[in-house]
């Protein structure tokens, strides 16, 4: 006879870091019903995500290149190398091709434009993170299979 267990395992809303100083930019994401799947941050400057990465590190960061006092630019170039599995964007006030160039030559995984569309934004944050979704483990006592939300199968699982 195969005894089968189950259990829900609790993995933390993926960290969404957004560096930019206009906050109302992003008011149609807050809003959104997808945002509730993440925790997002937005920090006004470049100092609160400096000081935030002491404490933290997101699994997501956004950073305006058009910071006031630090460039976006400087900002990347100072937290890299970035964390492994860490996506960092750079998101543009206007497209400038210069400014495209400079952003994925420091590494960034896209160079992003405003206004920041909510597909773009949920794509980013949450498409990668399948493995962070609630999930339940059956243990029988040959296999071990997981299971996302939607009961398909995660990557990597037999």
């Amino acid at each position: 006879m195969c005894s089968l267990t189950a259990y829900r395992i609790r993995i933390p809303r993926p960290l969404v870091w957004i560096v930019d100083a206009h906050r109302s930019d992003y008011n149609h994401l807050l809003a959104d019903a997808r945002a509730e799947q993440l925790e997002i941050h937005i920090l006004a400057s470049s100092r609160q995500l400096l000081q935030d990465w002491s404490v933290e590190v997101p699994d997501v960061c956004i950073v305006n290149l058009q910071l006031q006092k630090l460039s976006g630019f400087d900002l990347i170039e100072m937290i890299q190398p970035f964390p492994e599995g860490m996506t960092v964007c750079s998101l543009a006030d206007k497209y400038r091709l210069e400014d495209e160039i400079r952003a994925l030559s420091l590494g960034v995984h896209s160079y992003l434009c405003k206004p920041l569309e909510a597909a773009t934004f949920f794509e980013f944050c949450l498409c990668p993170r399948v493995n962070r979704e609630v999930a339940v483990q059956a243990v029988t006592s040959h296999s071990v299979h997981l299971f996302s939300v939607n009961g398909s199968r995660c990557s990597g699982a037999p």
